[in-house]
């Protein structure tokens, strides 16, 4: 979620909704962690909530029968599918099965269907945002940009998304605004929040690279 320009107009097609809900992927996870984590994903529930970073969630080291749950669920998607061909939820779901298997191009497609199915709902927008941003290599697109900025516009608070928009302001070459973004998300979250690790490593790394104190930047007696 786009090739706009970070002022550009927005569309207003996002219906406001409840959502409650990757260190980023400079090392990628392997295929069988993707694989374990999205088992877990259908067990427990909707990835999107409560935004917490693909490598700090709890992976179940994954064996056979991990990955022929996957391929016995992807049938049972496929069949819901057959009888609800314009459930959002069931392309979400469809979407991030093809992701597990290595199959980027289908799940993309699938992931689009549902953000639009679901006219643009806001968790299924962040899940498909950041699967660009995953098949990108880290890479925070032009797609992927608006759509965090669409997300922002009806959660302001939402961490996922301002992270990832500050990172596309480093990825963009102004590591200083990004550094002050990433400034601002660790002054407004809860100390437990997950997103706060990462978080401080971007704000080491960039401090690091510009030569500032990052005290400068954040100055919180509690900071790991």
């Amino acid at each position: 979620k786009r090739l706009l320009s970070s002022r550009r107009k927005i569309p207003e097609k996002i219906q406001k909704t409840d959502t409650n809900k990757y260190k980023i992927l400079s090392v990628f996870l392997s295929m069988y962690i993707i694989i374990a984590s999205l088992v877990l994903y259908l067990d427990a529930g909707s990835p999107s909530l409560p935004s917490k970073p693909f490598n700090q969630q709890k992976i179940v080291e994954p064996d056979k029968n991990k990955v022929n749950q996957v391929y016995l669920r992807l049938a049972t998607v496929k069949n819901r599918l057959s009888n609800e061909p314009h459930n959002p939820n069931v392309w979400r779901d469809l979407g991030l099965l093809r992701l597990s298997l290595g199959e980027d191009n289908s799940a993309i497609k699938a992931l689009s269907m549902a953000f639009n199915l679901s006219d643009e709902r806001p968790d299924i927008a962040s899940i498909y945002a950041e699967t660009l941003v995953y098949i990108a290599k880290g890479k925070v697109t032009p797609e992927a940009k608006i759509i965090f900025e669409k997300i922002l516009i009806y959660n302001n608070d939402e961490p996922k998304a301002q992270y990832f928009l500050a990172l596309d302001l480093y990825q963009r070459g102004m590591p200083k605004k990004a550094l002050e973004k990433w400034q601002k998300i660790a002054a407004i979250l809860p100390n437990n929040s997950p997103w706060l690790p990462k978080i401080y490593d971007k704000i080491r790394q960039t401090s690091k690279e510009l030569d500032v104190e990052i005290k400068s930047y954040l100055p919180i007696a509690n900071m790991p």
